[in-house]
């Protein structure tokens, strides 16, 4: 009787020292690439955004003005399929921004 009042007692230690459930393996390595993922778009964007900015001084520098538009220096872009709805852009001082 001792014996199994000392199994139900030490049964009931370890369950209390359980507190957190365990996490599902493919749930957490999901988690890992999605958050991934996120970051290299992210990356892409900010990589996209040096671009803009080295073809808004390209245009400056060949007609020396800023363009009017995003849409202008598309043609110096190394990839003209880039999203331009992503950035901001200030055609008074030439700024370019990614938006929030």
């Amino acid at each position: 009787m001792k014996t199994l009042y000392a199994l139900v007692l030490l049964f009931s230690v370890l369950l209390a020292a359980c507190d957190e459930k365990p996490r599902n393996p493919v749930a957490v390595q999901g988690d890992r690439m999605i958050d991934a993922y996120h970051q290299s778009q992210t990356l892409k964007d900010e990589a996209n955004l040096d671009a803009i900015k080295k073809a808004i001084q390209a245009h400056r520098a060949a007609y020396d003005r800023f363009p009017t538009d995003l849409e202008e220096i598309k043609p110096l872009l190394s990839a003209p399929e880039l999203d331009l709805s992503k950035y901001t852009y200030n055609s008074s001082d030439g700024s370019a921004a990614l938006k929030k």
